[in-house]
């Protein structure tokens, strides 16, 4: 009897390992720029647009100064032309332009694969009635607001990361088809905005 492959169904093959792995294609130098990755996956569908920007805020890299505000901007460009119809998304180039030191990046996704792999073989396609046009539009226009505080707190350390959680969480979802993420997204969203409330109401924001 074949053993059945554990890999992510319902997403032409494509895995969040490799498109981690992917971040790194084609590299030439000790440094990347944010518009080298996007530009890997800016005739992709709308999932790799979201998860890529959101996975650099929460690697490593996202401490490099200024690299949470430089996605969340992105991103913000990304949501905002999917919330009007635009298939291919535009980004200035000055934002593009932004440089990632390319070991940096290796070495959070190597951190990351175990993790990646293990969520790989729990993601697939269900739940498919949250995945459609119509939600499309509407996560945009949640992961727009959310990018907006991202370039607003960009400065304090690890916040960023928490609003680009779900941000990733849609991003995986319409790269598997999976609408049990569009869920988590949203819970993680509602976790987020009560944690950020809580800082507020303590002072340290």
């Amino acid at each position: 009897m074949a053993r059945r492959k554990k890999k992510t169904r319902g997403n032409n093959g494509k895995t969040l390992t490799t498109i981690m792995e992917g971040l790194t294609k084609d590299i030439e130098g000790n440094e990347t720029t944010v518009g080298h990755i996007v530009e890997q996956f800016r005739y992709r569908s709308f999932g790799p647009l979201l998860l890529v920007p959101a996975l650099i805020v929460i690697l490593p890299t996202g401490a490099i100064p200024l690299i949470p505000a430089i996605c969340g901007l992105i991103m913000a460009f990304i949501c905002a032309q999917v919330v009007i119809g635009r298939e291919q998304p535009w980004i200035p180039a000055r934002l593009e332009e932004f440089s990632i030191p390319k070991d940096q990046l290796e070495a959070g996704i190597e951190r990351l694969k175990p993790y990646t792999r293990k969520i790989d073989r729990l993601v697939h396609a269900r739940w498919r009635i949250l995945i459609n046009p119509v939600s499309k539009r509407l996560i945009a226009a949640f992961c727009f607001i959310l990018c907006l505080g991202m370039v607003a707190i960009g400065f304090i350390p690890m916040l960023p990361a928490a609003l680009a959680l779900p941000i990733f969480f849609f991003g995986l979802a319409f790269i598997a088809k999976d609408g049990v993420l569009v869920t988590l997204g949203v819970v993680t969203i509602l976790g987020t905005l009560a944690g950020l409330y809580a800082l507020a109401q303590s002072g340290y924001i």
